[in-house]
């Protein structure tokens, strides 16, 4: 028997548990967090959930955690503090890789995430000696840091140990870090921020980026502000701000119909359509892509079934491209990120 917090986006919850039943035939959901946060219990061990989880890939997936410790919480900062830290005491930590504290707080008002992080890392640099990673501006890169998950729901708290790689995610809540990003035309910037760093794609100053679906000109912005050449395609109207850089051309066409013979380094399309079609009008600007190149897409949900979305997608796809990775970014509300590599 185990117990993990899984992460997803709440329409696609029904979607991820029958994907987990195929490693877990028992698995059912105990409590729902809401934010699409909910608590799973298995009938195996958690050895072999991480395992298997971590080896398949779970398109529904953004983020899981283990559960060693639960209970009921005073409400008193300084005693709950006790409570916790007497929790990683029997946890294990490992001297040899640094750690970092993520604290998810729902429905409580005595205190914040912030209170737990701060009081609870001191304790842990203090008592263990173990280098501490914080950083509120960025994903940290370290696969391997030791990471405590904490999760404060009312008067309960959930805590567990678990690792960047095991974790499929570096933080578990990357909205808290993207925040202090600055916004410059929609929020659609915050989910290629992500999709970038997920993927450590930097893209290069002068290297060519073909957007498709631009406007209001979000992913235009962000590629242009990194110095890429951006040919912006959308007949919709872009943004002030992203008409102002001179590294971005708009082509107010449909991309179906655009014939420009540039060879582009990178496609990104964020394409508000059905599956099929966007993969469709992909390939007809696939010419335009260089071998070896990168193509990031986001795979909208109008209806179920939402795997065979996906299956559809990557069939039509694999004509010319072969998929390295499908994500459930934090920042995909009904729909799910795709990456793939232009053969």
């Amino acid at each position: 028997m185990s117990e993990f917090i899984i992460t997803t986006s709440p329409i696609l919850h029904k979607a991820l548990l029958n994907d987990l039943k195929h490693i877990d035939s028992a698995c059912k959901i105990k409590k729902d967090f809401k934010e699409g946060r909910y608590l799973i219990a298995f009938s195996k061990n958690p050895e072999i959930i991480i395992k298997n989880i971590v080896q398949k890939r779970h398109f529904f997936l953004k983020h899981i955690h283990p559960v060693d410790y639960s209970g009921n919480l005073l409400n008193d900062l300084n005693k709950d503090v006790e409570m916790l830290q007497s929790c990683i005491d029997r946890i294990g930590l490992s001297p040899d890789n640094r750690f970092s504290i993520q604290v998810i707080n729902i429905e409580n008002q005595e205190y914040t995430a912030k209170d737990i992080e701060v009081q609870v890392g001191q304790y842990i640099e203090k008592k263990y000696a173990i280098e501490a990673y914080f950083n509120d501006y960025d994903l940290p890169d370290d696969i391997n840091q030791q990471i405590i998950n904490i999760l404060i729901f009312g008067n309960n708290y959930f805590i567990g140990l678990g690792t960047a790689r095991n974790n499929l995610c570096s933080v578990s809540d990357p909205y808290r870090i993207f925040s202090r990003w600055e916004m410059h035309i929609c929020r659609s910037e915050f989910k290629l921020r992500e999709a970038l760093k997920v993927i450590d794609y930097h893209p290069i100053e002068a290297h060519t980026a073909i957007d498709l679906g631009a406007s209001p000109g979000g992913w235009s912005y962000v590629l242009a502000n990194k110095k890429m050449k951006v040919i912006a395609i959308d007949p919709a109207k872009l943004d002030a701000q992203v008409l102002e850089f001179k590294n971005v051309t708009h082509e107010k066409i449909r991309a179906e119909n655009y014939s420009d013979s540039v060879k582009a380094n990178l496609i990104v399309n964020d394409m508000n359509m059905e599956p099929i079609d966007s993969a469709n009008a992909v390939l007809g600007i696939s010419k335009n892509l260089k071998t070896g190149s990168l193509l990031i897409m986001t795979i909208k949900f109008t209806h179920g079934p939402y795997d065979k979305r996906i299956e559809e997608t990557i069939e039509i796809l694999s004509k010319q491209y072969s998929l390295i990775d499908i994500r459930c970014l934090f920042h995909n509300k009904q729909e799910v990120t795709a990456f793939f590599k232009k053969t």
